[in-house]
C-alpha cells in the first residue's frame, strides 16, 4: 500500500519525485480497472500554495470553461460536489469525472474507460477488446488545456508546466483506423505563454506508444 505524508506531498520540489507520488496514489485507487488519466503540474512546485477556500477557485473547477455552451460531452466537469481535502480539493467518486487539485497547482482529471468512452459499443465486446471513441479521446485533454489555462490565470502560475496524459490498464483497446488525435501547438491556449511539455501514452494504429513532445503555445 502506497502511503506518503501530506506534509511531504506539500513540500516536495523536486518534479520527477511528485510526480512519481500521484502515479503511485493513482494506480492503487484504480487498481486493474481501466482508466484515463490527464494532470498539469507546475515545474516550479515551490511558486504557489493556494488558498482552497477563495471561491473562485472552486466555481472555475466545478464549472470549467465551456466554449461551446454545451450541457453535456466529454468535457472534464467533475462529479460534484468537490470537497476541502488536507492537499486541496477532491471529489469522492473516481469512475467517473474525478479530480483533484492541490495547493501547489497540480491538478489531475480521472474517467474509467466504459459505456461513455467506447461510445455505441456492444458491453459484451467492450469487456473484451474496448473501443475508443475518438471524441472522448480528443475532448478530455482539450478541455483539460483549457482549464489549467484558466486555473493558470486565477492563480498566477507562471513558468512551465508539465501535462501528462495516460490512458492504464488498456491491452487489447482499439481505435478506430484512419482518424487522427493529434492536437496540434495551436489547440494549446495561448495564455500559457512560454515552453511546455506533454508528455504520456497515445494511440497509433491501434497500438499504444509512449511521447515526449516540447510544445511552445503561441
Amino acid at each position: 500500500m502506497v502511503e506518503y505524508d501530506i506534509a511531504d506531498i506539500l513540500e516536495e520540489r523536486d518534479l520527477g519525485v511528485f510526480s512519481k507520488m500521484m502515479q503511485e496514489a493513482f494506480e492503487e485507487r484504480v487498481g486493474t480497472n481501466r482508466f484515463f488519466r490527464i494532470t498539469g503540474t507546475p515545474a516550479d512546485l515551490g511558486q504557489i500554495s493556494t488558498d482552497v477556500d477563495q471561491s473562485a477557485l472552486l466555481e472555475l473547477l466545478e464549472k470549467p470553461p465551456n466554449p461551446h455552451g454545451r450541457s453535456g460531452g466529454w468535457d472534464v466537469r467533475p462529479l460534484p460536489p468537490l470537497k476541502r481535502t488536507a492537499l486541496g480539493l477532491e471529489n469522492q467518486r473516481i469512475e467517473f469525472h474525478h479530480m483533484k487539485f492541490i495547493k501547489n497547482g497540480h491538478l489531475e482529471f480521472w474517467t474509467a474507460i466504459d459505456q461513455y468512452s467506447c461510445w455505441q459499443q456492444d458491453p459484451v465486446e467492450m469487456k473484451i477488446h474496448p473501443r475508443l471513441y475518438p471524441y472522448p479521446a480528443v475532448e478530455h485533454p482539450l478541455s483539460f488545456l483549457r482549464l489549467y489555462r484558466a486555473l493558470a490565470d486565477l492563480l498566477r502560475i507562471h513558468g512551465d508546466i508539465l501535462f501528462q496524459m495516460q490512458y492504464l490498464n488498456i491491452k487489447g483497446a482499439i481505435l478506430l483506423p484512419y482518424i487522427s488525435l493529434k492536437v496540434s501547438a495551436s489547440s494549446i491556449p495561448s495564455s500559457l505563454s512560454g515552453p511546455l511539455r506533454a508528455t504520456g501514452w497515445y494511440l497509433n494504429g491501434g497500438g499504444l506508444r509512449k511521447a515526449s513532445i516540447p510544445i511552445r503555445a503561441r
